[in-house]
């Protein structure tokens, strides 16, 4: 559950960095659910998330407002997450800047 070698880089640069091309492919109710259930959010921040479900894109930016402002132990099990939810593209993205992840469909999406 939830582990993840350390990065040289702030998590909070990592995800400003890709803040925009994640918002547009992630499909946050799913990571959001992972993350709950590895205790790396709270009730308050699940519910803030679940609110948002219609709108996908403010779905996806309120997580990533959350893993941001959170401690590099969210960050980690956000990465988790992302591999546990068929995300990993996004993971791909976060670490590497590469887009060339297993949901290319979602790739492209990234690319426009």
């Amino acid at each position: 559950m939830c582990t993840y070698a350390c990065v040289d880089e702030d998590h909070t640069a990592v995800l400003r960095r890709w803040h925009d091309r994640v918002s547009r492919t992630l499909e946050a109710q799913s990571v959001a659910d992972y993350m709950l259930t590895c205790q790396a959010l709270n009730e308050r921040d699940f519910d803030s998330i679940k609110s948002r479900r219609n709108d996908r894109f403010a779905a996806a930016e309120q997580l990533l407002n959350i893993v941001k402002k959170g401690p590099y132990t969210a960050y980690v099990c956000f990465l988790d997450a992302l591999n546990e939810t068929g995300h990993q593209h996004v993971r791909e993205l976060i670490e590497t800047g590469n887009i060339q992840g297993t949901r290319q469909e979602c790739a492209r999406e990234l690319v426009t």
